[in-house]
C-alpha cells in the first residue's frame, strides 16, 4: 500500500489475484520457464507469451527484454 506494507492477506482482490494465478500453475496452465533464463528472453523477444503475471515494477524489465 502507500505506506509500503503487505496487503496479499488483507486485500481481497489481491489475495484473488495471487489465488487464481497459483492455482492456474497447479493446474498445468505454466510454461515454468525461469524468469530471465534464456528460454524466458527468447520466448519474450519472440512475442510466445500469452500472458503472465508479475508485478508492476517487472513491466520495465519485460518491455526492455523484448526489445524494439
Amino acid at each position: 500500500d502507500k505506506d509500503d506494507k503487505y496487503i496479499g492477506d488483507s486485500n481481497p482482490q489481491v489475495k484473488t489475484a495471487f489465488t487464481s494465478t497459483a492455482k492456474a500453475a497447479a493446474d498445468g496452465q505454466s510454461a515454468n520457464l525461469v524468469p530471465f533464463s534464456q528460454q524466458w528472453n527468447a520466448g519474450i523477444k519472440q512475442g510466445r507469451m500469452a500472458t503472465m503475471t508479475c508485478p508492476a515494477w517487472l513491466t520495465g524489465l519485460i518491455q526492455t527484454a523484448a526489445g524494439p
